[in-house]
């Protein structure tokens, strides 16, 4: 009997970071054909404080701490046959590891759900670097890029990436019973991260006048906790827990995102969780979001503040319409974008390349 092709995937963030919980971890259980391991560059505590604001000294002490932990995994695993690097394997400084992988022949893996080869300053993070040349070295020496995006995967194969397939991500919440309570006001829900949570700025305007308007309801869930707005809102923590709560008792679900190519790397994970919810995206024309959703029948695609204004009082009250984007949306994340069917895709993907 063959034995199973050893990988480790080096994730950067522990499970409750959304990307690497989309990217990599829910879809473990479904891997067949492989004996594997994971680490996370961050533990849960460092993930948490790296974006807050200050606490420079501490922040640098974590850092070496996860940098020396993660340095010890990859020493004492140098007999993997594959290494699944979700993001890079170290945020800066020379790309040893990844070289000493070449050097033992080991195959190389890079899964990119942002834009990472352009420049996008942190205001958290002490370390002001460009980041972007050394993703470009890694995309050039991975023997394939797994991208969250077409875009993401057609400007790799520009930067020289041997390899590059665009692979949907897999959406891990579907809900099978899509009644919804009857909320009056609306209930708008925004989900995600600090570091996307200021995109929020970007349509104070038309929330504040829908507020004003219907009196609409908005909640936060995994945002920044000292960010503030001019409309009302509540922001809660994320937790699986608080995340269900809220897509199970939300109308519509909120994603403006900025004009830039930055934006264009996003890979719809906020949508397409809306969607699998029974929750309404109404989201940013642009990028991977012109692809996911179907204007005017899955969701609805803003330009300018009038647009957010439009769409949310067009659902209000519009229990119909409301429905009919609910059904359409529960068959398409079932038929598309099944975790089984996509662990499989992403299986089969590393097979190749070993």
């Amino acid at each position: 009997m063959k034995n199973k092709l050893k990988i480790i995937f080096l994730t950067k963030y522990p499970e409750t970071g959304a990307s690497s919980r989309y990217r990599v971890y829910q879809y473990l259980p479904h891997f067949q054909k492989f004996d594997f391991k994971t680490q996370s560059l961050y533990t849960n505590y460092s993930f948490q404080l790296i974006y807050q604001n200050g606490h420079v000294l501490k922040k640098t002490i974590l850092t070496l701490k996860d940098y020396l932990s993660r340095t010890w995994f990859i020493l004492k695993n140098l007999d993997t046959d594959v290494v699944y690097m979700q993001r890079e394997i170290f945020a800066f400084g020379p790309l040893w590891a990844e070289h000493i992988y070449r050097l033992l022949g080991i195959k190389l893996i890079f899964d990119l759900d942002d834009a990472l080869f352009i420049n996008k300053k942190n205001k958290n993070n002490p370390f002001k670097l460009d980041k972007a040349s050394r993703v470009i070295k890694i995309i050039r020496h991975s023997d394939l890029v797994i991208a969250g995006n077409t875009w993401i995967r057609d400007e790799c194969k520009k930067i020289g990436a041997k390899n590059a397939v665009h692979i949907d991500v897999a959406e891990s919440v579907l809900f099978e019973n899509l009644s919804r309570p009857k909320n009056q006001p609306m209930k708008a829900l925004w989900l995600g991260s600090p570091t996307t949570s200021k995109y929020l700025t970007l349509i104070e305007k038309p929330l504040k006048k829908i507020q004003e308007t219907i009196g609409l309801e908005i909640n936060i869930v995994g945002g920044g906790a000292n960010s503030t707005y001019s409309f009302k809102s509540q922001c809660i923590p994320w937790s699986k827990t608080t995340e269900t709560k809220y897509l199970m008792l939300s109308d519509i679900g909120l994603m403006p995102l900025p004009e830039n190519d930055w934006s264009k790397g996003k890979c719809g994970g906020k949508a397409r969780t809306y969607m699998a919810s029974g929750v309404i995206p109404i989201v940013s024309d642009i990028g991977y979001n012109k692809d996911l959703i179907k204007h005017g029948k899955s969701g609805f695609l803003c330009n300018e503040n009038q647009d957010w204004y439009n769409y949310i009082k067009l659902l209000n009250g519009n229990s119909e319409l409301q429905n009919q984007i609910r059904d359409l949306n529960y068959s398409t994340v079932k038929s598309n974008f099944d975790k089984r069917k996509i662990a499989k895709i992403i299986e089969n993907a590393i097979l190749n390349v070993s």
